[in-house]
Formats: C-alpha cells, structure tokens, sequence
C-alpha cells in the first residue's frame, strides 16, 4: 500500500525540479529589454502581453519613466510596466492589450 504514495511522492518531486529547471536562468525583463522591443519595433499588443505574463525587474522611478519616454516607448507600454511593478496586490489588468494599444496607435515615435 506504500508503493503507490511513493511514486506518488517521487512524481511531485520530480515535477516540481522539472518546473525549477525550466524557470532556471531565465531573467526578469527589464527596461532595457523593452527598449529593444521597441527599437526591433515589436507590436505593442506583443509587448504589453510580455509584460503582463513575465517576472519583471523594472525601474520605474521617475529617472527610469523618463530613460523609457527619452527612448520612445508609448505611454500605454510605459503604463503597463508601473502597474505590472505594483506591489500594493491592487494590480488588475483590464481590456486586452489591443485594446490597450490602440489609443496610442504604434509603440514608438517614428522622426520623420
């Protein structure tokens, strides 16, 4: 009657170091990784949807709004990033992210 608990015991745990190994190594995204989202000009709703389904290591201090706005990243990306940084669990996601980008139109400005 043992038998079946500890292969029970053993799958968990061997499922539990697979799903280890596969988050292992893989970084935060940061603001630099969005700025070169941005400049490969990557759509917004690709973006956004990064964001939202990443562990994330932003810096949203005004010094780091103001690195991303100097680099061309639209408002709804840079908006996705502070909420997505929020820490007050009051963090909710609304509307897909085309909707979301849509009222900005591309993610970066383009010099004409």
């Amino acid at each position: 009657m043992k038998t079946p608990r500890r292969c029970v015991l053993l799958g968990l745990a061997v499922l539990g170091g697979l799903n280890a190994l596969a988050t292992e190594g893989v970084a935060p995204i940061t603001n630099d990784d969005i700025v070169k989202l941005v400049d490969a000009d990557v759509a917004c709703t690709i973006i956004v949807t990064k964001i939202r389904s990443s562990e994330n290591a932003f810096d949203t201090s005004a010094d780091g709004l103001i690195g991303l706005t100097n680099a061309g990243v639209k408002e709804p990306v840079v908006l996705e990033m502070v909420m997505a940084t929020d820490t007050s669990g009051r963090k909710t996601f609304t509307g897909s992210p085309k909707g979301v980008c849509a009222s900005e139109g591309d993610v970066k400005a383009v010099d004409d």
